[in-house]
């Protein structure tokens, strides 16, 4: 659905949502043992004994189960923290969220435009997954969208159960591939003499990328066996298959192929899925990185603008795309499109690849 000709200026009334939340640390750990209480009710972000007017808010990331905010703030460009949203309101406070900024977003977007004397390049998405403000002003129209607030890539005029299917599919925090990342817990119980303890951590990676953790997990575990049984569910979740259905089925092998330096066998693999989902700039990104581990620049180049045809917004193929302009050395190309997404001209493109917008993930 694209926003634009309904009401643009108005914004629909937010119902009062309250809801408990725990802090996060600058690593994404949740802070304390207490919950705390939270409401929004589109003026003002009540947290705890914090007043937060909805104003103030400048940008929103939702990571796995983690809210990033960015705040208006008169000594810095913007003030960062994080909160983990807890029980089933989760998906409300966000659409709520999202409701307000997609109007803001809007507003200043069709703005901007005018100054420039292009009011009707306005162009404007409502992501199917948050309902964030996507901005494609400029941008062709591709058949995907990708939004940054939720990470997630979505064929725009998918089915209800297309778009479901989608939702669980992004590109991984460790491999940077596009997969299936989901949440794996590491727990090690460990025994010295008298001395006994143990350590667990919550991840959120592609089963290709836990299947070596799992494993290490298991060995180590294993010395104290009551941590065992744990290990083995991790392990098998790891491997198994039933997560992933329909045409995206075999995507975590093609995935550890490429980890392997096996590019040509992963190729392979990606081309039977693009056979399965001929439009999914994901897939396409994919493949380009593979190339681009074989040197094949030109070719990587090609894939990238391929995945940026499906999808003409999707970051991870941008960078993609710059990482083998400037292998190429094509520095006009690179720096024009630096300039059209406003990045820094000066620093290494590569410094950059793998990141979209602000540094949240823990």
């Amino acid at each position: 659905m694209t926003e634009t000709e309904d009401h643009p200026t108005m914004v629909q009334p937010v119902r009062r949502v309250q809801f408990k939340y725990r802090w996060l640390d600058e690593e994404g750990n949740a802070v304390g043992f207490f919950r705390k209480s939270g409401s929004f009710d589109g003026d003002v972000l009540q947290l705890d004994d914090t007043r937060i007017p909805a104003d103030a808010i400048l940008d929103l990331r939702i990571r796995q189960a983690k809210t990033y905010l960015w705040l208006r703030s008169d000594s810095e460009p913007a003030v960062k923290f994080g909160l983990m949203v807890l029980g089933n309101r989760f998906n409300e406070i966000h659409h709520s969220l999202n409701r307000i900024l997609r109007h803001r977003v809007s507003q200043e977007e069709r703005a901007r435009l005018a100054r420039k004397g292009d009011a009707r390049a306005f162009r404007m998405q409502e992501c199917h997954q948050c309902q964030a403000a996507v901005v494609l002003s400029g941008l062709p129209v591709t058949p995907q969208v990708y939004c940054e607030v939720c990470d997630s890539l979505s064929t725009i005029a998918g089915s209800a159960s297309q778009v479901a299917f989608e939702r669980h599919y992004r590109v991984c925090g460790e491999c940077q591939m596009y997969s299936h990342p989901r949440k794996f817990t590491i727990f090690y119980l460990y025994f010295l003499f008298v001395i006994y303890g143990f350590w667990n951590k919550t991840i959120f990676c592609c089963p290709a990328c836990m299947r070596g953790k799992a494993w290490k997990m298991l060995m180590v575990n294993t010395l104290g066996l009551v941590g065992l049984p744990f290990a083995m569910v991790q392990l098998y979740r790891a491997y198994s298959r039933r997560s992933v259905k329909g045409p995206l089925r075999g995507l975590d092998d093609a995935n550890i192929l490429a980890s392997k330096g096996k590019i040509d066998q992963a190729l392979e693999g990606y081309d039977q899925l693009l056979d399965a989902q001929p439009v999914n700039a994901g897939l396409k990104y994919n493949v380009g990185i593979g190339l681009l581990q074989k040197a094949e620049l030109e070719h990587a180049q090609r894939m990238f603008e391929l995945s940026l045809e499906d999808c003409s917004n999707y970051g991870p193929s941008v960078y993609g795309l710059m990482v083998t302009l400037e292998a190429q050395g094509k520095e006009q190309e690179l720096q024009s499109m630096r300039r059209f997404w406003g990045i820094d001209v000066e620093s290494p493109v590569s410094s950059e690849f793998g990141q979209e917008g602000p540094e949240v993930e823990s």
